[in-house]
């Protein structure tokens, strides 16, 4: 099983670790709508996060893109009904497309999708650079809140680490958003060839649950091996 990639036109629903609504999630309340320009503070954060990851992505290309080097993860999903299931995760690098993604070699419950500046999650983010509001305008029917925050925080104890956080919320019949999805990644900010690398990926969704309860996927980074 994989997750599905959330892209820019985010009508998608993830797969994966819950049961009751996580600490601290803010799925199923709704969000306002107003779209205001992001401030000079933000749009800096945003540069700087979305930068690391065009590196990565540079990276991943010219080093890793072979047929010997492996990212290793450890992940755990948990539907509805709250059972819980956990994998150990080999993967590879290849092309698909033109874009990178995850070879997945042995394991479950990962999604294949390379987080860039120009694809995957936070890619909604990084190509609105030149008009970045708050909430990001997706489409008509779907916005998404976010914060940026540096490690070592509340988002992450460990030091070369930054945070974001995205809520997607989708429109409903009476016009208002709701916040159905949320993904929380911890980004490695270490200078290196993983710089920009997803350490920790964390999404939470409502799905078809029901009785306040969610979907929630977790995979965290555990080293290269060759």
């Amino acid at each position: 099983m994989k997750w599905l990639p959330l892209v820019c036109i985010l009508a998608i629903t993830a797969c994966g670790k819950s049961g009751e609504v996580a600490q601290g999630s803010q799925l199923g309340r709704f969000i306002n709508p107003v779209l205001v320009p992001a401030d000079s503070t933000t749009l800096s954060k945003a540069q700087i996060l979305c930068q690391r990851l065009a590196d990565k992505d540079s990276t991943f290309r010219t080093s890793y893109l072979n047929d010997y080097t492996k990212f290793n993860f450890s992940t755990s999903m948990k539907g509805c009904v709250g059972n819980e299931l956990t994998s150990n995760v080999v993967t590879k690098l290849r092309l698909g497309l033109g874009q990178l993604e995850y070879n997945l070699v042995s394991g479950n419950y990962f999604t294949t999708q390379v987080e860039t500046a120009q694809q995957g999650v936070i890619s909604a983010l990084c190509t609105r650079l030149g008009s970045l509001t708050k909430p990001l305008k997706i489409t008509e029917d779907t916005l998404v809140e976010y914060e940026i925050t540096a490690g070592a925080s509340t988002c992450s104890n460990e030091l070369f680490t930054e945070c974001i956080n995205m809520r997607t919320a989708f429109r409903q019949e009476n016009g208002q958003y709701l916040v159905t999805m949320e993904d929380r990644f911890v980004i490695n900010t270490q200078v290196g060839a993983l710089r920009g690398m997803i350490k920790r990926h964390e999404r939470f969704d409502l799905g078809t649950c029901t009785d306040n309860k969610q979907i929630h996927n977790v995979s965290v980074f555990s080293g290269i091996t060759n």
